[in-house]
């Protein structure tokens, strides 16, 4: 069995309402946290990512955070694999950082330093067991040949490490292995999303801590009774995003979020079903997969925000008064995992 915090959903609503979730800052270094005013944990629980964007400047200032006293890469990518991504790597070493913008060839291969630098060092440190690399650059360095842009919305990110630590700064770094991933981040809103979520209000679906069954696949059921606030009035999303617990992140494959049908929403009611749920095999939440699918997220996914002129509707006196979270855990070892 595994013991774990799952994941969650998370919503806000204007007058005309609105559906957002929040990403919880969790596993957050204390100290880097007060620095930046974003966080996302790419490899849970040993590679986070911060960051600050200055409007006024066109200013990225980031701090990648990785367990481990080697090398750290981190970079940008057109369309989400390695080839020609705009990358930096760097590392710490007898007090010295070194760290180099690079920009990697049309394959996969050790990426070449950029003629012109434009990933600017702030400072790297070491510390127990972990290493810090704090850097900036513009959204728009000017070197349309080495380095890509950064625009609004989703930025494709890949990352890597490697415990061995070159010897000085003009040795190359070793292969990475397995220690490399893809994911994303929005460093930059729309002003069109800013604008829709200035006045919004937020409702989170947190599930309790559960403990996984040791099958290999397991799709378990959570439950929600809505608050009056949307059961009175229709509501619209306009954003909706996840909240997965960095300790579930290795194990959470996909949440799929359903408006419970009336029947499934009638037999919840009358027979006090235990919303902590279960498998969704076993539990009558499981009925609710029955009914409307309102939101869905798998891994690698990001807060997805509908077109300025476009809503989902829900709630109000006519709709259900339940919703199901159907999670999708992978426990391909079947191990015990203690949380």
């Amino acid at each position: 069995n595994i013991s774990c915090k799952g994941g969650v959903m998370t919503f806000r609503f204007v007058c005309i309402a609105t559906l957002f979730v929040v990403p919880l800052a969790l596993g957050q270094d204390a100290t880097l946290a007060a620095e930046y005013s974003s966080f996302k944990q790419l490899v849970s629980p040993s590679y986070e990512l911060y960051w600050n964007f200055d409007a006024a400047t066109q200013n990225l200032s980031i701090a990648v955070r990785v367990q481990t006293t080697g090398w750290i890469g981190f970079g940008i990518s057109p369309n989400g694999g390695m080839p020609n991504s705009d990358v930096v790597i760097g590392w710490v070493a007898g007090g010295m950082t070194c760290f180099h913008d690079r920009k990697v060839p049309d394959r996969q291969a050790l990426p070449n330093i950029d003629q012109e630098q434009n990933w600017f060092l702030i400072e790297g440190t070491e510390d127990n067991g972990w290493t810090t690399l704090k850097f900036w650059r513009y959204l728009d360095t000017g070197d349309s040949s080495e380095d890509i842009v950064i625009g609004e919305g989703q930025t494709r990110l890949i990352y890597s490490w490697n415990d061995n630590e070159p010897v000085d700064c003009a040795s190359n770094p070793s292969y990475h292995s397995t220690n490399r991933g893809i994911n994303g981040a929005v460093f930059v809103e729309t002003d069109e999303v800013k604008n829709d979520l200035k006045d919004a209000e937020s409702l989170l679906l947190l599930q309790d801590d559960i403990t996984i069954p040791s099958d290999t696949t397991t799709y378990w059921c959570v439950g929600f009774k809505l608050p009056e606030k949307i059961t009175s009035q229709k509501k619209h999303m306009i954003r909706y995003a996840p909240v997965v617990h960095p300790e579930a992140a290795a194990h959470v494959h996909h949440m799929l979020l359903y408006e419970c049908p009336p029947v499934a929403n009638t037999v919840i009611e009358n027979n006090g079903t235990d919303l902590n749920g279960g498998p969704c095999s076993t539990t009558p939440l499981g009925n609710c997969r029955a009914g409307t699918i309102l939101a869905a997220w798998a891994v690698g996914g990001q807060p997805f925000n509908f077109p300025s002129d476009v809503s989902f509707s829900f709630g109000g006196p006519d709709a259900s008064s339940y919703w199901v979270i159907e999670m999708h855990y992978d426990n391909p070892g079947s191990v015990v995992i203690p949380v």
